[in-house]
């Protein structure tokens, strides 16, 4: 069998999604948005959570696993990420298990916060059958998970954007490899306003394109967020492409006023067409025709 995950950061391609049936409508999680494929895909928190009884019995392993695959890009010498997370988390919050090689022994999954830093971590302590644990680090959080059995399955992520950073980094990739895929930079701000529809088609703009952080216009010199960026920042404009930039509309919208709008993820080919990003996203509302 073949497991996928799904892990949020930024990759190169297109972001798409599948088409929702509005008659039986449902309000499409944003990673359903961008990476279609994932729908159905088991939330990660949704996998069984680790028993005290197991965890009594096999911490030390844990952490002997985790220090001979020297894991310590998570270590810190004021503090111990994993001494945290194996002895003062009394709750287990964050770990999981799952036969993810499908070699008959339960995996263990830990994506949470760092302990020892801003941010997220993720291990995994995969089975390598009486070998013991190979274990798998990345910086970052997983959402989702397609159960098949292998590690080289694929995965979503997504890495927060900490302390003042406005993006997050949405990934789709393999669970060794969580931004080989696919990725999108989202502003946090974005808005996905009740009634949109999901949607999965190409789009190449005919004239300027401009992105927005939600399906409305607003144009306005904002002079504290421009002094915050240190570049100009008007209304909720997100990004500026010259004509010609492609992309997916990965969602519609029809605003009160009765005005198509369209959710865009946009190509990094058309990167070279960029003429205003304050925050290097790649994802946006625009009105359509």
């Amino acid at each position: 069998m073949r497991t996928t995950l799904i892990l949020a950061f930024f990759v190169t391609g297109l972001c798409s999604i599948a088409t929702n049936n509005a008659a039986a409508f449902e309000q499409p999680q944003l990673t359903d948005l961008l990476f279609p494929e994932s729908k159905t895909w088991m939330d990660i928190g949704s996998l069984p959570a680790l028993d005290k009884e197991t965890y009594s019995r096999d911490n030390w392993l844990y952490r002997k696993y985790y220090i001979e695959n020297k894991t310590t890009e998570a270590e810190d010498a004021d503090c111990s990420t994993i001494n945290r997370l194996l002895y003062e988390n009394d709750s287990l919050r964050g770990f999981r298990t799952y036969d993810l090689n499908s070699d008959g022994i339960k995996d263990i999954i830990y994506t949470g916060g760092a302990e020892c830093r801003e941010g997220d971590l993720t291990l995994v302590w995969v089975s390598n059958g009486s070998r013991g644990f190979n274990i798998i680090h990345h910086q970052y959080a997983l959402l989702k998970i397609n159960i098949k059995g292998t590690v080289e399955d694929n995965v979503v992520s997504v890495a927060i954007g900490c302390c003042a950073d406005p993006v997050d980094e949405y990934y789709l990739g393999t669970l060794l490899y969580p931004r080989s895929k696919q990725a999108c930079r989202v502003n946090k701000s974005l808005e996905l306003p009740m009634g949109l529809v999901a949607a999965n088609r190409l789009y190449k703009a005919e004239k300027e394109l401009v992105l927005r952080l939600s399906p409305k216009v607003d144009d306005e010199y904002n002079r504290d967020f421009s002094e915050f960026a240190n570049r100009a920042v008007f209304g909720n404009i997100e990004a500026k492409y010259l004509p010609g930039a492609e992309g997916t509309i990965i969602a519609t919208y029809i605003d009160v006023g009765g005005k198509n709008w369209g959710l865009i993820a946009v190509s990094k080919n058309s990167m070279p067409l960029l003429t205003h990003s304050p925050n290097d996203t790649n994802v946006g509302w625009a009105m359509l025709k």
